[in-house]
């Protein structure tokens, strides 16, 4: 883990595992969202890609590798690209919460998408550097 996680409902947080090949860059690069009592699965992310990535059947994932669509280990992370991923930082629409983060892909670097759990229209979001 090279960037601070991100706590919102869950942990989300990215991985970098270099590549094992002799002078090879790169390696793999892994977004996880875990329950931050247990570390389970919370979110279908291996069934995800693109712009669908953490929204699970909603946005064309799957619903768990498990049986009957259960959650399982291998549900808690996404490979995301071969180039060490930023942290992830959340914003808030209106009708949408996500995360973003930004991995080298195809030569380039790209800004992801991941899907969050969205807040009650009574909750609004307040920094806490405008709490003090």
């Amino acid at each position: 883990m090279l960037a601070p996680s991100t706590v919102f409902f869950n942990v989300a947080f990215a991985t970098f595992t270099p590549s094992t090949a002799v002078c090879q860059a790169g390696g793999t690069a892994k977004i996880y969202v875990v329950d931050p009592l247990v570390g389970g699965p919370t979110t279908d992310l291996a069934g995800t890609s693109g712009g669908g990535l953490g929204g699970g059947a909603s946005t064309g994932g799957g619903s768990g590798q498990g049986s009957n669509g259960a959650l399982i280990a291998a549900d808690r992370f996404v490979a995301v690209g071969q180039s060490i991923p930023t942290s992830l930082k959340v914003t808030f629409g209106n009708d949408e919460t996500k995360a973003f983060f930004g991995v080298t892909k195809g030569g380039g670097i790209g800004l992801q998408p991941l899907n969050l759990p969205q807040i009650a229209s009574n909750v609004i979001p307040v920094s806490w550097r405008q709490g003090w």
